[in-house]
Formats: C-alpha cells, structure tokens, sequence
C-alpha cells in the first residue's frame, strides 16, 4: 500500500484504513512512504492534511522544523508508533536506496502476530543479512564487503540488554524479533549457556545442553537468567 501518490499529494492508503483492516484477525498490512517526495513538499502546507491521514495524526509535525537524519528517524519512530495505535502489535520498516546510497522510500511492515514478524524478517534478511533491512543498489554492488549480524553479536546484545533478567524462552523470542535485528537464537543462547554467562532457572525432564528454540511456545516451559 502506498501512503502518497507519485506527486506525493494525496493520501492513499490512510492511517485509518490500516486500522480497519488490521481489525481482522488474519491480516498484515505494508505501507510504503516515498521519503523523496515527503521531504521535499513537507514545508507545503496544501500537503499537510494528506501527510496527517497518512500518519493518523498530526504527531508528525514536529519533523517540519527538522532536516537530515534527524527528521528521518522521528518520521520512522513516529509511524511506527502510528501503527501501533492502529492495532498493529509488532512493527518492522525496511529501507530502499538508490546507486549512490540515498534513502528513497521505506516499507514499513505491522502485524498482529510475532510469528508475521519473524516471517517478514527472515525475509529481509535474505535481501540483507547485515539485519539493519536497508536494500541498497549501491550496498548490492558491495555485497562482498557485507557482514552478517552473527550469533555471537546477538548473543552480547543479549547478555547486555537482558543481564540480572530471569525469562521464558518465549520473553527472550520475542525481544529478539522485536529488540533486535536478530531471527534465530537458539545458537546465541547456546554460546551464552557454553561460557555460563546463562543459567537454567527452570528446565522440563530430558531438555540437552544447548537446547532453546524448541522450547520458544513455551511447551513445555523453560526459563533462562542472564548473567
């Protein structure tokens, strides 16, 4: 769905209408917002009510009296948020940028369901395995350079973010895929538990060493405390 049509004028698909279809139970929406046409008629005010349906609400304003970055990431936080309030449980966007590394659009993604989440991130990741999702003509053409969001990274941010915390394996699936650019786990809590930086707190007859993802529906139950 796009939020603005090619003069980047009109709403298309508004705010409210992802909330309605995100009523239903079964369903996912993407919206698209064209970064280009965004920045450039912000300062329009004849573009204002369409760029309010668009985000559901006038909390995009403050970005007028940004530039750069800086208003890249508010409108990127602020539709998220946006979506969220519409009903979307889970959140994701996804850069698009052209051969010289400039940002033209993004695909923002929103779903009622974690399982959705992971399913859309494992597929961003197929397009780029660094796990920031920003597609990139020019970062294509440098593939070769790319590194890979590895288990061991995951494993650190883990250990920092959640030190002292006691979790089910559903709690630590859920920030993963939510936190983090992280899908899989189950080798970076493997690591941990290797180098006791994790300890079992609560384990079901016959779980082996090493052992995590199968318990991520936590049935049976397994808690784990990072150290």
């Amino acid at each position: 769905m796009k939020s603005f049509d090619a003069r980047g004028i009109y709403s298309l698909a508004p705010m409210d209408l992802l909330a309605r279809i995100l009523r239903h139970r079964m369903c996912e929406v993407f919206a698209l917002i064209e970064w280009n046409r965004l920045n450039q008629t912000m300062a329009d005010t004849d573009k204002w009510p369409a760029i309010t349906r668009a985000f559901g609400g006038e909390d995009w304003r403050p970005a007028i009296n940004m530039a750069g970055l800086e208003r890249q990431q508010f409108l990127v936080s602020t539709f998220r948020r946006a979506m969220e309030q519409a009903g979307a449980r889970f959140t994701w966007h996804f850069s698009m940028r052209d051969k010289s590394n400039r940002l033209i659009y993004w695909l923002f993604f929103g779903s009622g369901g974690l399982d959705g989440l992971y399913q859309m991130k494992r597929a961003m990741r197929r397009v780029d395995p660094t796990g920031t999702f920003s597609f990139s003509d020019f970062r294509e053409r440098q593939a070769a350079s790319l590194f890979q969001y590895s288990d061991s990274e995951l494993a650190s941010e883990l250990a920092d973010n959640l030190s002292g915390q006691a979790l089910p394996i559903s709690a630590v699936r859920e920030h993963v895929l939510t936190r983090t650019p992280g899908t899989e786990f189950n080798n970076a809590l493997a690591n941990l538990e290797q180098d006791k930086r994790l300890q079992i707190v609560e384990s079901p007859p016959g779980r082996r060493k090493r052992s995590f993802a199968k318990y991520q529906k936590d049935n049976p139950r397994l808690v784990v405390r990072f150290l």
